[in-house]
């Protein structure tokens, strides 16, 4: 993120890496860091139906732009 913001200024060697390098290494990034990520649960197996047609599931999907 921070790269998208500097690339329209700055064109330096290298720039992304020492980026990286540097908020990897900030104190302030180490402690607020987690309210972004996601946890991740672990998987659950979905179930096999014994027979064909057994389990039906339906998506909606809401929101669809209209293109034409």
């Amino acid at each position: 993120m921070i790269y998208s913001l500097l690339k329209d200024y700055y064109r330096l060697p290298d720039m992304r890496k020492e980026i990286t390098k540097r908020v990897v290494k900030c104190t302030i990034y180490q402690q607020v860091k987690t309210d972004y990520q996601k946890l991740v649960e672990e998987l659950q197996p979905l179930l096999v139906p014994a027979w064909k047609w057994e389990d039906i599931t339906i998506n909606f999907m809401l929101g669809i732009p209209n293109i034409i």
